[in-house]
């Protein structure tokens, strides 16, 4: 929306003492002046109720002046200098010719514009010139068209408008309240200018061209005029000029010759810049060639980690494996402890058999019966015995069984425990190598991208080292068009005689001649064609430079992969070595249990001993009854039933705990699986996701910076239109106050001009109807007060006192 303000507030009434309003539109009785001649007669020839002022105190009058001023309102937008304030870059010649076409189409009928907006802008930024008759007079003078009574009348009026101000009061008591006075009948800003036709011959004349042109041309009018009177004189003047123009021409042509000299040696350095760049380039395709390789020789690496990934796998396999088998060290170490439960119980039944065989031995001493009894106890006795050292035997059987296996398992823990430290210690030397590898691609990388930014430098300073020449050499062709235009429009206004051939047509042959010079378009040609290539290199170059992005965009991905495979690496790193610490462990419990069953197999053959040396004793000894051989091999059957079922259990529990820690092995490696994927998909996501942020924030940033130059620009735009705006309200007040001062000036002197034509009326009355003069009574010594006027009946009234 533009900017309006009412300016009722600077046009109000309760300013002045008057009510008289500033007419600033354009108005029928604008123009209206009163005879200068008729004004005294007209001034008798009225009645006292005729000589009075228009004041503030009439409420009609009130009511239509603020309903006149409410619709004076005024576009800051519409006015011409702020305009030109605002907009200084633009062209003013063609704004100018704008403006005076648009108030020649806004002046109305009476001499103004209808439009407030137009009226303001006239009146404060037009010319203040005289008034309308003034103008016109001196617009008259100026052309030679002035008769002589206009002269005259011009010499009468100009003296009587130079008067000083005491001249103006005087002249203002001839004239009558109701008309406007003479300077404010007809603004300065609603009389017709001689601006705008100055204004536009200004522009026509500010157009570039040769002074010879005009003059040339000023030659052919006359020359066609004062063909028949001059003849061949005129002829050689024209010659003269022509060959003037074609020096001036040629002079022009070396001046051209010169600056594309000047710009084709700038394009032959710009050219070496190019074909360093290219070298440069060059050099950067053969490192690009070995990031390449080295890519290859990282294929190579990650097909390697891929397989030591596999191995670890196997190791994993392997490790799985072992802790099946220390699940089997465990059933066996139950196994072992059931073993040793039951040696101990044997060892308890064998006390309590060697405490019987005691107790038979004192009653057969006590007793001493027959020697047939004693012989069958001794006979049983070596049976008992005999079963005993046989279930020892099978005892230490299985006991050498398990410690067999255990040896077995200890020994396969420990190779496997070495192989894997050796893999450990393979994986940490290849991730060293592969750390120093990703290290010095990054060195690499670095450097490219600082190659890659200087190559940017120098592309941008080349072309903004091109661009000038360029638009130099536009520049140049187009003035060379211009002036070739030119030359054809003179040679088509003076034609000559030359042998039949026109002026354009010498034009022609000498512009042919030029060309066909061999120096000229050796000149020409070459930075032409240097042009070109240059061109042509600095399209090459914005190729290659988008091909080093994209190599430099995958060298970062495959970088952020090594790094990632580098992380996961180090993770199964750390995973093994937790392993092999708690097989190490597990390792050590099991060679303090080994060496727990030695002692306790140590201590079990002790016991042996003991007892096949009891047993000895024993045979020396008569036998016991029977009976007791009996019980032991019950006894034994009833151990050997316990012990397999024992043995079975422990075969059912072990399968058992094997097919759920299986089972429980499978699930969890799903459940990884499972996690890996989703965290891969996860992490895809994110990358999107992050990528799509970067590209929304970079977007958004380019806008905010767009946006605040938007807001810097409309920032200045309003301290532009906000400082014209105080300019104009200062200028309108100005004028506002000055209007009513004079305004107020013109009410004093005429209510003064009332006054004394008051007092001249109230004498003129009183002389008619008393028939004295005042000169009459001041003589006679009567009214020396000072009063004009009496009435007759006071008169009478101070005779019939008398």
């Amino acid at each position: 929306m533009p900017r309006k303000r009412p300016t009722s507030s600077l046009f109000s009434p309760a300013r002045g003492k008057s009510a008289i309003p500033v007419r600033v539109g354009a108005s029928p009785r604008s123009d209206t002046r009163l005879p200068k001649t008729n004004h005294s007669s007209n001034n008798h020839s009225r009645g006292p109720s005729e000589i009075s002022i228009s004041t503030s105190n009439s409420p009609k009058f009130d009511r239509t002046f603020d309903d006149r001023l409410d619709d004076y309102t005024l576009d800051f937008d519409k006015l011409s200098n702020l305009q030109s304030d605002v907009d200084d870059d633009r062209d003013t010649g063609f704004l100018s010719d704008l403006k005076s076409s648009r108030e020649d189409k806004t002046l109305s009928d009476v001499g103004g514009p209808d439009d407030f907006t137009a009226n303001m802008d006239k009146y404060l930024f037009g010319e203040v010139g005289p008034i309308g008759k003034h103008s016109a007079v001196d617009k008259d003078e100026e052309n030679g068209k002035v008769t002589a009574n206009n002269t005259q009348e011009h010499s009468s009026s100009k003296p009587s408008q130079d008067q000083p101000a005491a001249g103006d009061e005087a002249e203002l008591g001839e004239y009558s309240e109701f008309g406007p006075p003479i300077d404010m009948s007809t603004p300065s800003h609603l009389l017709r200018r001689d601006g705008v036709l100055a204004k536009g011959e200004a522009r026509l004349e500010e157009i570039e061209e040769d002074p010879t042109d005009s003059m040339g041309k000023a030659a052919s009018q006359s020359f066609k005029r004062r063909n028949s009177a001059f003849g061949n004189a005129r002829v050689d003047e024209t010659d003269d000029d022509l060959r003037r123009q074609i020096a001036d021409l040629q002079q022009a042509l070396k001046d051209r010759d010169e600056q594309l000299e000047l710009s084709r040696q700038q394009a032959s350095s710009s050219a070496e810049q190019i074909r360093q760049l290219r070298v440069e380039l060059r050099n950067k395709s053969t490192l690009l060639e070995e990031l390449r390789s080295r890519n290859s020789e990282e294929i190579l690496l990650r097909e390697q980690i891929q397989f030591l990934q596999k191995q670890c796998d196997e190791k994993e396999s392997i490790l799985q494996k072992s802790t099946l088998g220390v699940s089997e060290v465990n059933s066996l170490r139950e196994q072992i402890a059931d073993v040793q439960k039951h040696i101990q119980e044997m060892q308890k039944q064998l006390e309590t058999q060697h405490g019987d065989i005691q107790k038979q031995l004192q009653s057969q001493r006590t007793l001493s019966n027959s020697d047939a009894e004693s012989s069958e106890v001794a006979a049983s006795l070596r049976q008992q015995l005999s079963s005993t050292q046989d279930l020892l035997k099978k005892r230490d059987g299985i006991l050498e069984e398990t410690v067999a296996k255990l040896k077995e398992v200890t020994a396969a823990k420990e190779q496997q425990l070495q192989e894997k430290n050796s893999d450990i210690d393979d994986l940490k030397a290849q991730i060293e190598d592969q750390l120093l590898d990703i290290e010095r691609l990054e060195t690499d990388i670095e450097q490219a991208n600082t190659d890659y930014r200087d190559l940017e430098k120098r592309i941008l300073t080349l072309e903004n080292k091109h661009r000038p020449l360029e638009e130099r050499n536009m520049s140049l062709e187009a003035e060379m068009a211009a002036q070739q235009n030119a030359l054809k429009a003179v040679a088509a206004d003076l034609p000559i005689q030359t042998g039949g051939n026109t002026y354009a047509e010498i034009l022609d042959l000498i512009k042919d001649l030029w060309q066909s010079d061999p120096s000229h378009t050796t000149q020409l040609h070459p930075t032409e064609t240097e042009l070109r290539q240059s061109r042509q290199d600095l399209v090459q170059l914005k190729v290659e430079l988008e091909e080093a992005n994209s190599t430099k965009s995958a060298a970062d991905a495959e970088l952020a992969r090594f790094k990632e495979q580098a992380s996961e690496t180090q993770a199964l790193i750390d995973t093994v070595e937790r392993e092999n610490s708690r097989l190490t462990t597990r390792v050590d419990e099991l060679n303090s249990s080994l060496e727990k069953l030695q002692l306790e197999h140590a201590e079990a053959m002790n016991k042996l001993k003991h007892l096949q040396e009891e047993k000895r004793s024993t045979q020396q000894q008569p036998s016991p009854p029977p009976s007791p051989p009996q019980q032991t091999t019950q006894i034994a059957a009833v151990l050997e039933e316990s012990h397999r079922a024992q043995l079975r259990s422990l075969e059912n529990a072990h399968a058992t705990t094997i097919s759920e820690l299986r089972a429980s092995h499978a699930d969890v490696t799903h459940r990884l699986q499972d996690r890996l994927i989703a965290a891969e998909k996860r992490g895809s996501v994110l990358e999107t996701q992050l990528e799509a942020l970067r590209s929304s924030a970079t977007a958004q940033e380019a806008q905010l910076q767009a946006l605040n130059e938007e807001i810097k620009r409309l920032e200045s735009v309003i301290a532009v239109k906000d400082e014209a705006a105080a300019a104009v309200d200062q200028r309108i007040a100005w004028s506002v106050e000055k209007r009513e001062k004079e305004w107020q000036r013109r009410v004093d002197l005429l209510l003064r001009d009332r006054d004394r034509m008051g007092k001249a009326l109230m004498v003129s009355w009183a002389e008619k109807e008393s028939g004295e003069t005042k000169m009459n009574k001041l003589g006679e010594g009567k009214d020396a007060d000072g009063l004009y006027y009496r009435y007759k009946y006071a008169q009478k009234h101070d005779m019939k006192k008398a």
